[in-house]
């Protein structure tokens, strides 16, 4: 398995569960967000700068020296190299929004649709947290889950050797537009037709 393609994909997996509770808000109770987002897997680190607005998100990121900016709006999802002056146009990924878009309204009823329990209770740095544990669909994998009881927000997650975590989660935010458009005069390359899963054979 390539480990840098590894390591996207696990970033993007990782501001899926920003984008899971986002949608399990509801139109209702639009809002914008952002927060730092560590993903640490086959012992590599990806540091994120995470911001979230309706529909839209935007991370960037530094790997192994590498930076790059993830993109979703309407028009898409894009790789943006700002080093290389292009993008990838890439395939969309269901697996980012698709569990909680089946009306949820928070993220406790995610939980509790995947058959999590509750572990206990843990402060995490400024975070006052509930623990649960759930099998991961497909998969089955033993995923924990600590969640901050004042929003709740997942602010850790650990699955596999795999830990995703979350610092400085701001409610709110004012985020400009333009942080969610891709930059003019990129060179765009279009991945669509592309298989994600192939991506990491």
């Amino acid at each position: 398995m390539n480990q840098n393609n590894t390591l996207t994909t696990w970033m993007i997996r990782g501001v899926s569960l920003g984008v899971l509770f986002f949608c399990s808000m509801g139109s209702a109770h639009a809002l914008a967000l952002s927060y730092e987002q560590t993903v640490s897997v086959e012992g590599q680190e990806i540091l994120s700068k995470v911001s979230l607005k309706d529909d839209q998100f935007r991370i960037e990121s530094d790997a192994a020296g590498t930076n790059s900016v993830v993109i979703s709006n309407s028009e898409g999802m894009y790789s943006i190299m700002p080093s290389e002056n292009m993008a990838m146009k890439l395939p969309s990924d269901p697996s980012i929004s698709q569990e909680l878009r089946k009306n949820a309204e928070n993220y406790l009823e995610f939980l509790e649709a995947q058959g999590a329990v509750q572990k206990g209770s843990e402060e995490l740095g400024a975070y006052s947290c509930d623990i649960y544990e759930f099998a991961q669909p497909g998969s089955g994998s033993l995923t924990r889950v600590w969640v901050w009881k004042d929003h709740n927000f997942p602010v850790r997650v650990e699955s596999e050797g795999t830990s995703i975590r979350m610092r400085n989660v701001k409610f709110n935010e004012t985020l400009a537009s333009n942080l969610f458009e891709v930059p003019a005069g990129l060179e765009i390359i279009d991945l669509q037709g592309i298989d994600l899963n192939a991506l990491n054979q």
